[in-house]
């Protein structure tokens, strides 16, 4: 698996410097003897829940199945994002995604899934400290739940999930500023990654501009600045 860095802005994200890196986090995965909930999310069923969880996002799944993005309520510190996998009404599991540090991402943004034989490949947006950005990519399954197997980083100010390869899976996108001569009024740039078989390979960046321009429909191929 290639390594792809991203260089962070010193001073912005606490967290260690970025990388594209697997990741695997402990999951709660529900014995069977569960009882049987309504149909659809119910994030009370998460264990980390337990004081109450926003939901940024609702993804339902073939089989009767969906997957949340979910996030612990103000009172949790730090706060948490969650995600959370539920068939036939009931939790079949639940897990956070870790970032380099170890520590896990604060904040879950949004989701996209897709077929993968009789599993669903899925890219999920995260944000931590001030300006970090993340995408993870996941495999779910009703046997094996929910697995994290690859995620970029970087120092950004939006994550777009987009399929740029035309393969009907979303990929990762991030809107990267030059800091000339600060992140918010410097010109800006995507940067781009597309996803297979859950790894993310970094394809390159669009040409820095000043105000806004479109998110990418293709790969970026272009040089990204150090």
């Amino acid at each position: 698996m290639a390594v792809v860095l991203v260089a962070l802005a010193a001073g912005l994200v606490s967290r260690a410097d970025t990388t594209h890196h697997a990741v695997a986090d402990q999951q709660h995965v529900a014995d069977g003897s569960a009882p049987t909930t309504p149909a659809g999310a119910r994030p009370a069923d998460v264990p980390e829940c337990a004081a109450g969880c926003d939901t940024a996002f609702t993804l339902a799944l073939p089989g009767d199945a969906v997957l949340a993005g979910l996030q612990t309520t103000p009172v949790a510190s730090p706060p948490v994002a969650l995600l959370g996998y539920w068939v036939a009404g009931r939790l079949r599991a639940s897990t956070t995604v870790s970032g380099q540090d170890g520590l896990p991402y604060e904040q879950v943004i949004s989701g996209s899934c897709a077929p993968d034989g009789d599993s669903q490949r899925c890219v999920v947006s995260f944000a931590f400290a001030m300006q970090g950005r993340a995408v993870a990519a996941l495999r779910v399954h009703p046997d094996h739940g929910i697995t994290p197997t690859d995620t970029v980083e970087g120092e950004a100010i939006d994550p777009v999930l987009v399929d740029l390869d035309g393969n009907g899976r979303a990929d990762a996108v991030l809107r990267r500023s030059t800091y000339e001569p600060d992140f918010a009024t410097g010109p800006q740039y995507w940067e781009t990654w597309v996803e297979a078989d859950g790894v993310f390979t970094h394809t390159g960046c669009t040409e820095p501009v000043a105000g806004d321009q479109p998110v990418p429909t293709h790969p970026a191929t272009g040089p990204c600045r150090p």
